[in-house]
């Protein structure tokens, strides 16, 4: 029986290694492939019926949330050109405000039961210019 030699070997492992090579690839190609084509049909399930009759979108320009006791809990409008959220307390009154003017500009406004602003944090339209101000109970808010 005869031994095979060292570079036989070799070159027979190199060989093996480049088929390893290209059957990854190609497992790697056929799992993306495969994973495309679920995320595909996934999306197509959820957009089908919002394109079909409207039936799951809901459009208007004002929503309410209430309580079991008819209260107003939350708001959900549009305000001066933007989206406006607004939640409230157990008395009716808003205490804490998000919203986003048309331009851009972003608030969240925390208030205390009387109304008045005790902290506020923001970006101004520039989406850089950030601001914010905070309040004792005493004293007027201040910007930071």
């Amino acid at each position: 029986m005869t031994q095979p030699n060292v570079d036989s070997l070799l070159a027979r492992l190199e060989a093996l290694e480049a088929q390893r090579d290209r059957a990854s690839r190609r497992s790697r190609l056929w799992g993306s492939a495969a994973l495309t084509a679920l995320l595909a049909s996934a999306g197509l399930f959820l957009i089908a019926p919002a394109q079909g009759q409207g039936q799951n979108v809901v459009k208007a320009s004002s929503f309410v949330l209430t309580d079991a006791n008819g209260k107003t809990r939350g708001e959900l409008k549009i305000k001066d050109g933007g989206p406006h959220l607004a939640f409230f307390d157990g008395n009716d009154k808003p205490r804490m405000l998000l919203s986003l003017s048309d331009k851009g500009a972003a608030t969240i406004s925390i208030q205390n039961p009387e109304g008045k602003v005790r902290a506020v944090f923001g970006f101004k339209d520039d989406g850089e210019t950030r601001r914010s101000r905070s309040a004792t109970p005493t004293a007027r808010p201040a910007w930071a």
